[in-house]
């Protein structure tokens, strides 16, 4: 995977970074839910994300503010035989 990212302008940017683009990016799966609430909260963190922090009670977790996000990250799996796509990578 290439290490230059490209901002978007709305989530259906991030469909062709899927590894298969026309089989994932449906209503209701993932990819496609995770890009309009990520691209609905610029510049913050989706509200869920923050109500999830907030119930750990840790004051290191608290008022995060989102720095990056990288769409569909790859990351190394143990056994794979190819990387996992997660949804997001967000850096606060």
């Amino acid at each position: 995977m290439k290490r230059i990212f490209v901002p978007t302008t709305s989530g259906s940017d991030w469909q062709r970074l899927l590894g298969k683009p026309k089989l994932h990016w449906k209503q209701g799966y993932s990819a496609m839910s995770a890009a309009a609430c990520w691209e609905d909260n610029q510049p913050n963190l989706p509200p869920e994300i923050v109500k999830t922090l907030e119930s750990v009670k840790d004051d290191t977790l608290a008022n995060l503010e989102l720095v990056l996000a990288i769409p569909e990250w790859e990351v190394d799996l143990p056994g794979g035989d190819r990387p996992s796509q997660t949804d997001i990578l967000a850096i606060t």
